[in-house]
């Protein structure tokens, strides 16, 4: 596997994981579903914090919901690119769902909590402003802006242990 390290403005944003004859534009649709997916989370625990913070509520119950805040961060935290750990799909999916269900058993707020489903289905879905997508941006390794029909393996070589710098950028 090679081990990507996905920067925006050249700061290290994420490390991807993938095999070298992966196709580029699998790579970054699966790269800008991560990074919508990472605003994501950091917009719907902006919005947990805002719900937590305005309610009352038994001191246990709060310190709670901030445990699972921390977990949800560190599951999406720039500090993961310093600590080697690739980010996927699945580690959104997971930081969403549990933010959703910790906030279920704890806010009866049901407004509150569609704004937060909302917010994170917009940026999934590439419709949220400042959300990432395939059209306006661009993959780009050693200075040149990769072409989506060829494979990692044409731009890093076949040595799956290979660790590489790509950016994103507006087209």
């Amino acid at each position: 596997m090679v081990i990507l390290t996905i920067k925006i403005d050249d700061i290290p944003q994420m490390l991807y994981e993938t095999p070298s004859s992966t196709m580029i534009q699998i790579v970054f649709e699966k790269i800008v579903n991560i990074l919508n997916g990472i605003a994501a989370c950091t917009k719907a625990l902006k919005c947990a914090e805002n719900i937590l913070n305005n309610r009352e509520g038994k001191e246990p119950q709060k310190e709670a919901l901030k445990q699972v805040f921390l977990e949800v961060e560190a599951l999406v935290s720039l500090e993961n690119v310093s600590g080697g750990k690739p980010m996927n799909e699945d580690t959104i999916t997971e930081a969403l769902v549990l933010l959703r269900d910790t906030l279920k058993l704890f806010i009866d707020d049901q407004e509150a909590l569609r704004e937060i489903e909302i917010v994170s289905q917009l940026l999934k879905d590439e419709k949220y402003p400042g959300a990432y997508n395939t059209k306006d941006y661009s993959l780009w390794f050693s200075s040149r802006e990769l072409e989506l029909s060829k494979k990692i393996s044409d731009y890093v070589g076949k040595n799956e242990k290979n660790k590489s710098h790509f950016s994103t950028q507006p087209k």
